[in-house]
């Protein structure tokens, strides 16, 4: 069985495996996706979007093993470096380009988030000292 770094090409077979492994599982199965038995196809986008959102993570690695026979993708393995050197250990945690789309959406949903919050506070919280 060959490990390896998971590419893009990668990432259905990858949630394909993730829901016949947790389909049966409590948490991910029973009590998040209910309805799983009559929306298989959604379980398995669960998962793929699952994926794809640690894609471009800095501090995770995503390794998938092969059928050596097959070259079917049979397990997938999602790691995360944690604590507080997870993004300095290589000194390059703000200029490594796999997390600029990360970077960009948390600013654009940062200002979207402020400017709501403000539209709504304006909208249902007058000012009473006016």
């Amino acid at each position: 069985m060959a490990i390896r770094k998971a590419r893009r090409g990668d990432l259905r077979a990858m949630a394909e495996v993730l829901a016949a492994a947790f389909f049966n599982e409590e948490l991910f199965g029973e009590l998040m996706h209910p309805h799983r038995h009559e929306y298989p196809e959604d379980f398995v986008n669960f998962f793929e979007r699952r994926i794809w959102s640690h894609w471009f993570e800095y501090q995770r690695t995503i390794l998938v093993s092969e059928d050596p026979e097959s070259g079917k993708v049979v397990g997938v393995a999602d790691w995360e470096r944690q604590g507080n050197n997870a993004q300095t250990t290589t000194g390059l945690a703000r200029l490594d380009p796999r997390q600029w789309p990360l970077e960009i959406a948390r600013y654009f949903l940062f200002w979207l988030i402020t400017i709501e919050q403000g539209i709504y506070l304006a909208r249902w919280l007058p000012i009473r000292a006016a």
